[in-house]
């Protein structure tokens, strides 16, 4: 799947959900050289239940599409932060307190 196409799908599988605080961080640039990832999608969910359901909901649209190059995921169990690896992107869904706790945006800006 096209890098394009798979931003994409997983901003409309976050916005389908109410997402809120859309970001997305290009990290593949000459001051990023040796960056583990090309592209970092931060995004709040409004519960804990809500972060689980935005990460199944990416998931689920993904395999409806045959990608199957998940690295991992964690948090789901507790769901204050839920990261998915998608190897050229990492999605970062969390609730807002510990977004602000943590302002990882602020680490590539």
């Amino acid at each position: 799947m096209k890098f394009d196409i798979l931003k994409q799908l997983i901003l409309n599988c976050i916005e389908d959900l109410k997402g809120q605080n859309i970001v997305c961080l290009n990290i593949n640039t000459d001051k990023y050289k040796y960056s583990i990832t090309n592209l970092m999608i931060f995004c709040t969910g409004q519960s804990s239940r809500h972060v689980v359901s935005i990460a199944q909901n990416i998931l689920k649209k993904l395999r409806q599409t045959s990608f199957h190059k998940f690295y991992g995921i964690e948090g789901v169990e507790c769901g204050e932060w839920v990261l998915v690896d998608l190897g050229d992107i990492i999605i970062h869904i969390m609730k807002s307190e510990i977004r602000k706790l943590y302002e990882l945006e602020k680490l590539w800006n």
